[in-house]
């Protein structure tokens, strides 16, 4: 069974919203894949499984903050990083006042990412590149800019109401809380948060290498901020379908430095950056959800590019949106007689004190899979796991050709669902280089025109079915026949 989720338009000055409704259920893991068309064109429908988490409509739908839009940048810089911070503004659009009180833990956290999109062998690679310290919440404004605000004073963001910060408020130093402190799925942080010494100009912000965004090293890349309220109203333990929209995101222009000089269009509202890459090449570029009922939401981008030589190369990002227990592997199928090559991996910096390990994934190839892992949580609890709010770029070349197989994402610390799977694109099989030599002796015999007897009749999909045709019948032996002798 399948569940529409119907998408619309909103908001006053022409501004796009993507909303829907969705119907309960029972599954722990929900899934939906999305399809983008280009930029700047509005997307119209996609398909969700029944296992996906309900998104409320109407009255009971409690506290819902949006980031509604991405506006104003500040740049700062040492000898080999730089850092970004933006303006934000939050709405309200649920049907409760949202709790935002700056001297206790009940507020939101905004935490700030930056991605590139970069050619890459003729093919476009999404990484993430940076990622920032949270900005902790205090006093909401109560505006109208999403709307008709029902305000409720300082305390709290009322319906239909807005809340504005300055890119330089969030990019303030001092008051920055480290990530390892939340938990996104509940939204509980312990305050006031901790706060380690720091030093230089981009410590706790939203901080990239130098290499990472300058021209002369990136050339042709498009760049993206993503930015992110965390609250404990509005977290996936009480509803993964309504805290899966607290995201938003918006493209840059940076000059030949790597300073961010302009916006590139509007802020795309309540969509995770990986859509981005998706609208680059909808046509190999794919991207599902996964929902873990009650824990948090993750994103599995997946991809596959001809080459044009005999190869392809096989792209992957797991995005983890707010599930606490993260993801400690990831694992792809590959089945026999496939060649690998050019495995990689790609992770971004924890940095400015956060106690989460830098260290990168291992990777192996064998046992039917190509495998990336870190250390398990009981050897290290601060390894370096794909964390909430965090993107892993995952990467491969195979000499066959993309089928629809099951990927694997295992999760990290402890719980009652240890992985998921779900369909994406991985290495099909190599092709059989004598299928009429059905006991893979390497000789068509006798032994094979057996074979063909013992299973004659429909038959579909078995390797005595020789022409493919669902039936083991005379055409088959006659296959056998023609082929007879050494393979």
């Amino acid at each position: 069974m399948k569940t529409s989720i119907v998408l619309g338009v909103l908001g006053a000055a022409g501004s796009i919203i993507l909303f829907g409704q969705l119907q309960p259920s029972a599954d722990a893991g929900g899934t939906g894949s999305v399809r983008v068309p280009p930029s700047g064109s509005a997307m119209t429908s996609a398909s969700l499984s029944d296992d996906e988490a309900p998104r409320p409509n109407g009255p009971g739908i409690g506290p819902d903050v949006i980031v509604w839009t991405i506006s104003g940048f500040e740049n700062w810089s040492d000898a080999t990083h730089r850092a970004y911070s933006v303006g934000t503004t939050s709405c309200n659009q649920g049907d409760q006042p949202l709790s935002w009180n700056g001297s206790t833990n009940q507020h939101p956290v905004i935490g700030q990412n930056m991605f590139r999109i970069m050619p890459r062998n003729g093919h476009p690679r999404f990484e993430q590149i940076g990622q920032s310290w949270l900005k902790h919440g205090f006093c909401a404004l109560d505006l109208n800019d999403c709307g008709a605000c029902q305000g409720t004073g300082c305390g709290s963001l009322g319906v239909g109401c807005s809340d504005p910060y300055t890119a330089a408020r969030n990019g303030s130093q001092g008051p920055a809380g480290p990530k390892y402190q939340v938990n996104a799925t509940t939204g509980f942080f312990p305050y006031p948060p901790a706060n380690p010494s720091y030093s230089g100009s981009t410590a706790r912000r939203l901080r990239v290498l130098r290499s990472d965004v300058e021209e002369a090293s990136n050339p042709g890349a498009t760049y993206l901020i993503e930015a992110m309220y965390i609250h404990p109203q509005d977290s996936p333990h009480i509803n993964v379908g309504l805290s899966a929209n607290n995201v938003s995101f918006r493209r840059v222009n940076l000059n030949s430095t790597g300073a961010i000089s302009s916006f590139n269009g509007s802020t795309e509202r309540m969509q995770v950056a990986l859509i981005a890459w998706v609208a680059e090449d909808s046509a190999n570029i794919s991207a599902t959800r996964i929902n873990i009922a009650g824990e948090g939401t993750v994103w599995l981008g997946h991809a596959a590019w001809d080459n044009g030589d005999g190869t392809w190369d096989y792209e992957y990002v797991v995005n983890n949106l707010n599930f606490d227990r993260s993801v400690g592997a990831f694992e792809v199928p590959v089945p026999d007689g496939v060649v690998i090559s050019n495995v990689g991996f790609h992770q971004v910096e924890y940095h400015s004190g956060e106690v989460w390990s830098n260290a990168p994934w291992t990777s192996s190839v064998g046992g039917g899979a190509v495998r990336w892992e870190t250390e398990s949580y009981g050897s290290n609890p601060n390894a370096s796991a794909i964390r909430w709010a965090t993107a892993y770029t995952f990467r491969f070349t195979a000499n066959t050709p993309p089928q629809n197989a099951s990927l694997k994402v295992e999760y990290f610390k402890p719980g009652a669902i240890m992985s998921n799977t779900r369909m994406g694109r991985s290495p099909s099989a190599p092709p059989v280089p004598c299928p009429a030599d059905v006991d893979g002796s390497g000789t068509v015999d006798f032994n094979d025109a057996l074979l063909i007897l013992a299973s004659w009749g429909n038959c579909p999909g078995c390797p005595e079915d020789i022409d493919g045709s669902g039936t083991v019948d005379f055409t088959d032996v006659l296959e056998v026949l023609a082929a007879w002798g050494d393979c």
